[in-house]
């Protein structure tokens, strides 16, 4: 196959026709410039350069490829429709398109031969053309790009997705084809959309016949199949990354206004279809599905029988118990209704119900607890409301499936961390899917948590889980001194316990003795996990020590002279850490935790020098909220921050501690407090506010004149100055308001009737207004 450098386009359009007769000669560059600046309308006719102009007029003949061994449209699945790609497949030789691939956009094959006739609506054709955005056709090859609304009297094609389809990114793939003595088999195999984007492809195949070939059973000549469908628009056509403009065309079209089938117009992503003629529809519906089509039939009024579309030939369904299936008819023309009339078997089980949509009707099958296992056939004819009425009947045969039991997984679920660990399922399982995204058998992780993995057996899909724990390795800290005296030893202890421990020396006890040298040890916990750690001894300097200090943090700087000793401290507060643990002059200590840490320097010789003492303390930071109490309780009051004792405390009540206990006999009160050391000072005034909390609202009153419960009385209410009552019967209407109630309600029978009241109240607090909303009870008896 030769390369093509250049094309020759006829702009079929009012501009260009009025201005010119013969056709336009422009480049692949300028073809491409035209069609994104909006300007590339009509039907072009995609040709070689003009010194190849006749070989690309000429009709393709090709060798006819025999047909694989199948029935129904199968491969290796006789029940399938699309048939996966072999060496009985030739990649399409778009005129024009990049050989040896024939990448190309808007491009069409020249007039192919048939070996058999192909009837679309009475109209018989032995030769056709392949246009690669997504259909073919019979009078003309057409590369229009954005797709019309069938019927139009301008196209005579069959479209298994009329949409502007862009194969010149590598990233897509290419249209295939093959030619048997009875069929056509045209696929669009992952392929892009305009401008060469391949971030989403779509997937789907043609297949034409004589009417006899199995390919499609029951007499039909046409089938659509569907693998995964992403996009339906290219840019050109008013598409946003592959959705919206112009909505693809799914159906089939004689171009004389009358017969046609449009099965649904597509333009963006989702599984809502909501039949042929309405709104467009979301493009994954497609997705697997099957349309066995009669386009043979010529009908003056423009009705054709219901279409059935599957997800198999074979019309043999699966279902697993406790679940639900739905098969739709749908009616290719404008404003139909489908009736359906069918039996299911009564031993089976299956209950089902029909949803009837304009365009579509639905029938799900549904395996409740009460279905039955076993295969069932049953028959369901689909009546639409055309004129003349049609129906088409189909032959099912469900096959209710038992749903299989937890999946077992296998594998070790405890690890140590950095370790890996293989967690397996059975084989037999397909359409495995685990947690982690990973399709295998067997998975390898390191990571704690949840696994679980989803698979089918038998055609039913079942689950199952594992838990992996990751044991993480211990921490041992070897303590003892660092500098000891000449000739001494020290004690070295394992901050343990650990399951078991083994050191450097030969030793497996939780603490040794040691003189002056390098050690290690190595433990395990009771996960089996390892951890290490080393400590060095070394004799000590003669030291010359500073002045006791403090610091305003966890760190310090000893100065001094010699320090090739050993520093050991005393302290309830925490640990110190050096840095390093002997050198000659400056040390850098860090504390676990602020405090006063008393030290001792040992020098080379074990004379102890003088003690130096470090006030490790934190700069002051504490809060303390306003609050609000109830009148009479009692309130701690302790600030919000951390390392209280190490603070000097001050209350305007004269307390003294960093936290306080105070009856609240006042509805304000403020207190000032301060926290404060060397390093600063924290403090502020607290505001409390108290409020009465006995407040108790009545649910019933019977104001019948005996003295006792005649108002509506609310206890304690008259210690809220200014509280306000709205009372109202059960339709909402105001029969009682007061802006300072008085506990003053009590309504005659004329006023309010026995029954049932509603209520709000509000009444004044320190912080604002707080309401209550409740139903009263008015008797009178």
């Amino acid at each position: 196959m030769k390369q093509v450098t250049s094309f020759l386009f006829l702009l079929i359009s009012v501009a260009a026709m009025a201005q010119q007769e013969s056709p336009v000669v422009i480049s692949p560059d300028e073809y491409q410039q035209l069609k994104e600046s909006g300007k590339a309308f009509g039907n072009f006719q995609v040709l070689m350069d003009v010194s190849r102009k006749e070989a690309l007029t000429e009709p393709m003949s090709y060798d006819i490829k025999p047909a694989p061994k199948m029935l129904g449209g199968g491969g290796g699945d006789e029940c399938a429709c699309i048939q996966p790609i072999d060496e009985t497949f030739d990649i399409v030789p778009f005129a024009g398109g990049q050989a040896p691939e024939y990448r190309n956009d808007d491009g069409s094959t020249t007039q192919i031969n048939l070996p058999f006739t192909f009837c679309l609506y009475g109209q018989n054709y032995t030769s056709c053309y392949i246009n690669n955005n997504g259909n073919i056709s019979f009078d003309d090859p057409y590369g229009t790009f954005s797709a019309s609304a069938f019927p139009s009297p301008q196209f005579v094609m069959v479209a298994p997705f009329w949409a502007d389809v862009d194969t010149r990114n590598q990233e897509s793939g290419l249209v295939y084809y093959r030619i048997t003595p009875t069929s056509l088999t045209v696929y669009w195999d992952n392929v892009g959309y305009f401008a060469q984007m391949a971030d989403k492809v779509n997937t789907f195949q043609l297949i034409i016949t004589n009417g006899q070939d199995p390919l499609v059973p029951n007499g039909d000549n046409v089938s659509f199949c569907y693998g995964d469908m992403e996009w339906t628009t290219g840019s050109a056509s008013g598409g946003i990354d592959g959705f919206g403009g112009t909505p693809a065309t799914v159906g089939c079209n004689k171009g004389d206004g009358v017969n046609f089938i449009q099965i649904g117009r597509f333009d963006h992503e989702g599984v809502d279809y909501d039949g042929p003629a309405g709104n467009a529809d979301g493009v994954s519906w497609l997705d697997n599905l099957i349309f066995p089509i009669d386009a043979c039939t010529s009908n003056d009024v423009s009705n054709v029988p219901p279409l059935a579309p599957s997800l198999s030939l074979c019309e043999t369904i699966y279902i697993c118990q406790n679940s639900e299936i739905s098969l739709q008819f749908l009616g290719p023309e404008s404003n139909q209704t489908i009736t359906l009339d069918y039996e299911l078997p009564v031993e089976s089980g299956l209950t089902s119900n029909v949803v009837t949509n304009q365009g579509s009707t639905s029938l799900n099958i549904i395996a409740g607890p009460g279905s039955n296992l076993g295969s069932y056939d049953f028959v369901v004819t689909a009546t639409d409301n055309g004129n003349p009425a049609l129906s088409t009947q189909v032959f099912y045969t469900i096959v209710v499936i038992d749903v299989p039991g937890e999946i077992e997984i296998s594998g070790v679920p405890a690890i140590c961390s950095g370790e890996n660990t293989f967690l397996s399922i059975p084989t037999g399982y397909t359409n495995i899917e685990w947690s982690t995204g990973a399709a295998s058998n067997t998975i390898s992780v390191n990571q704690p948590g949840t696994y679980s993995v989803t698979a089918s057996l038998g055609g039913c899909e079942t689950s199952g889980s594992i838990e992996v724990t990751v044991g993480q390795a211990p921490v041992p800290v070897i303590s003892g001194a660092t500098q000891i005296c000449a000739g001494t030893t020290t004690a070295l202890t394992l901050n343990g316990p650990f399951t078991t421990v083994l050191w450097s020396t030969g030793s497996s006890a939780s603490s040794i003795d040691v003189g002056a040298g390098s050690y290690s040890v190595t433990v395990t916990n009771d996960q089996g996990c390892p951890g290490t750690d080393n400590h060095n001894v070394a004799n000590f300097p003669v030291p010359i020590l500073p002045q006791d200090f403090s610091e305003c943090d966890l760190n310090a700087t000893v100065n001094g002279n010699d320090l090739s000793g050993l520093w050991t401290y005393t302290s309830e507060d925490g640990t110190l850490a050096f840095t390093p643990g002997t050198q000659q002059t400056d040390v850098t200590i860090q504390a676990s935790s602020y405090g006063v840490y008393e030290l001792v320097y040992t020098e080379n010789q074990c004379q102890i020098a003088e003690p130096l003492t470090i006030s490790f303390l934190p700069v002051p930071s504490f809060v303390l909220a306003d609050t609000l109490v109830c009148l009479g309780s009692t309130i701690t009051l302790a600030p919000e921050g951390s390392w209280a004792g190490l603070f000097d405390w001050f209350w305007s009540t004269g307390d003294s501690t960093s936290a306080i206990t105070i009856g609240v006999d006042t509805l304000i009160s403020e207190i000032a407090w301060s926290a404060s050391n060397a390093c600063g000072q924290s403090g502020g005034l607290v505001t409390i506010l108290a409020e009465p909390c006995d407040i108790l609202i009545p649910n019933i009153f019977t104001p019948n004149n005996d003295a006792r419960n005649n108002a509506f009385e609310i206890l304690n209410i008259d210690k809220y100055p200014g509280s306000t009552l709205r009372i109202y019967n059960r339709w909402g209407a105001l029969l009682f308001e007061s802006d300072s109630y008085k506990n003053n309600w009590a309504p005659n029978e004329d006023e309010a009737p026995e029954g049932t009241y509603y209520f709000i109240l509000g009444w004044k607090r320190p912080d604002g207004v707080q309401y209550f909303e409740g139903h009263l009870t008015l008797l009178r008896n």
